[in-house]
């Protein structure tokens, strides 16, 4: 397609699937009996029309309304056909109810793209968006599915409805969406009972969810991260902003790399007294991360033989990963929300708090090393956990880098799962990354340091950075290696550890050299097994994720390239709609 005719695609099915999501909407507030069976679910459904409309913020003017396509224009194809995909499967499944909408619903008919009666001229004619008043609003059912969504308001009372609408003059005010109760036909009423609704409700979150996961990379393709105005375009008139927790976290790159600290310390960025640290320790639902400064940055050259600690380096690196987790833990980046931090001086370490998730009990969380380790039982992750925890540690990492962090030390260790609150069930369905090893932005400078050789540690390590003193600066494509080397533990369930002892006993027979294994050859294992045990456990296209992360020529990815690559090559292929395809 040509960038316009694109740009209008990425549009018109956004539209179709949005007036055919209202359709459904006004459609179960007609029938009979809608309070008793269907006042929940159409409550969750206008929950994801404001995150869907949220998400319109993208191909936006400055006030909300004026769709952009000049702007639209200038986006590389490949992330408007992101976008489109993920949209054109929204219209899948809501393909039943748009034969009805297109028959039935005269808005739909009007302003739908997908209708014969729609009319739109580039050259004359401008897409809106048009804000109803709370007034002309139906106004929504109340109830504790009204209230939050993933634990922050939903704000369902007031909405914002997309309507397409001629340059020159202004749409009418919408009638309340609140009709009277009428005769429907029968195979809408079959599809607007409440397991049907409920299915169709769950099929659109997964769609929607996608969209959002994508905001990251699309952020940096569309060019919002090269341009502070353009970045004006995505605050929220409401409380749900999918665009929020990345926005803050470039901000803080961009301050961190200006070293503009003093500008953004906060009550909430020094360190807690160790007295006040220990009496939170102690109490219940508190994970602790104890971070040992590296030679490099905890001493200074000329210090390093006296021992003494180097006071402005100390300062600098722990506010540096408390506002990065700060930050992350307030939003939706699978990281926990950081409870504050604390210099133990008789250790020489850092003591970083956090909270355990609010539906989480008491017990101690399992990292997916232990799960591993222990083989079989409740612990050993079905095929379709193996897939979500892939996809969503591979999904977290794509986005902190998008926003222009590193992690440093990605390990199955660092993916931690938690308890329900009687202890007995260990939740798969929501991992945690944790132990950022102080992660700062990717611009920043790496001091290069000397270090013991720990190989349960080192196996995760990219060549460049493994063995007694690395000889690169860390990057994005070092925590991709390391993810890759998880993404094989979960596919094969045997840890990185154990592969590499394996090569010991086979090709060594078991005589441990000084120093730890060559890079290189602990590499080409990890290739080896990838392409010869991988592909009739996880498929293919895991394993080409696996190789990809591992081998994978990233450096010729320059600028909105490297997003998109990273999407394609791993993030899409450890979807476990890419193995059942």
């Amino acid at each position: 397609m040509e960038p316009i005719s694109l740009s209008l695609a990425v549009v018109g099915t956004f539209k179709d699937a949005y007036l055919t999501t209202k359709f459904i909407r006004d459609s179960a507030r007609s029938i009979k009996n809608y309070r008793t069976e269907q006042a929940s679910v159409v409550t969750h459904l206008n929950v994801q029309i404001l995150r869907l409309k949220n998400f319109s913020r993208i191909f936006c003017g400055v006030n909300g309304n004026i769709v952009d396509l000049k702007f639209l224009e200038t986006v590389p194809d490949q992330y408007l056909q992101t976008v489109h995909d993920v949209l054109r499967e929204l219209q899948v499944v809501l393909a039943a109810y748009t034969t009805f909408a297109a028959n039935l619903d005269e808005e739909y008919r009007k302003y739908s793209p997908a209708s014969p009666q729609f009319r739109f001229d580039p050259s004359k004619d401008v897409l809106l968006i048009d804000d109803v008043a709370p007034s002309e609003e139906a106004q929504p059912d109340t109830g504790d599915a009204d209230r939050k969504h993933n634990g922050t308001p939903a704000e369902a009372k007031r909405k914002s409805w997309f309507s397409f609408g001629r340059s020159s003059g202004s749409s009418k005010p919408k009638k309340s969406s609140s009709k009277p109760e009428m005769k429907l036909p029968p195979g809408l009423q079959w599809l607007l009972t409440k397991g049907d609704l409920e299915e169709t409700l769950r099929r659109f979150q997964v769609w929607n969810d996608d969209l959002e996961h994508l905001v990251g990379s699309l952020l940096v393709g569309f060019g919002f991260y090269d341009n502070k105005s353009l970045q004006e375009r995505l605050k929220s008139d409401g409380d749900e902003n999918m665009f929020k927790g990345h926005l803050e976290l470039k901000m803080l790159t961009e301050e961190e790399e200006e070293n503009d600290i003093k500008d953004v310390e906060s009550s909430e960025d020094k360190p807690l007294p160790w007295s006040a640290a220990q009496e939170k320790i102690s109490q219940p639902r508190v994970l602790v991360e104890y971070k040992q400064l590296g030679e490099a940055i905890k001493r200074d050259e000329e210090d390093a033989e006296a021992g003494i600690i180097s006071e402005p380096n100390r300062e600098q690196y722990a506010p540096q990963l408390a506002r990065l987790l700060r930050t992350a833990g307030e939003h939706n980046f699978r990281t926990l929300r950081l409870n504050g931090y604390s210099w133990d001086a008789d250790q020489v370490q850092f003591a970083f708090l956090f909270d355990y998730p609010p539906n989480a009990g008491s017990r101690e969380p399992q990292s997916l090393y232990d799960c591993i380790l222990a083989s079989d039982g409740p612990f050993k992750l079905d095929l379709k956990y193996r897939f979500h925890v892939a996809q969503t540690v591979s999904r977290a990492i794509g986005a902190f880098h998008s926003d222009g962090w590193v992690h440093k030390s990605i390990r199955s260790h660092a993916i931690k799962f938690f308890f329900s609150v009687d202890g007995q069930r260990c939740n798969f369905s929501n991992p945690y990354l944790t132990d950022f090893e102080f992660s700062r932005p990717e611009g920043g400078k790496t001091r290069l340091a000397a270090r013991a050789v720990d190989v349960e540690r080192d196996v995760y390590l990219h060549p460049e950075r493994y063995g007694l003193k690395p000889n690169a600066n860390f990057r994005r494509i070092h925590d991709i290696y390391s993810l890759g080397v998880v993404l094989l533990e979960i596919g094969l369930w045997q840890t990185a550890k154990e592969i590499h002892d394996d090569i010991i006993e086979c090709n060594l027979d078991g005589d441990r050299p000084t120093g730890g294994l060559p890079a290189q050859t602990i590499k080409k294992a990890f290739l080896q097994d990838a392409e010869s045990r991988l592909p009739h456990r996880m498929g293919n296209a895991y394993k080409e994720a696996v190789i990809s992360c591992l081998d994978g020529k990233w450096d010729q990815y320059v600028g909105r390239e490297f997003e998109s690559e990273f999407q394609k090559q791993v993030i899409q292929k450890v979807d476990p709609r890419a193995w059942m395809s």
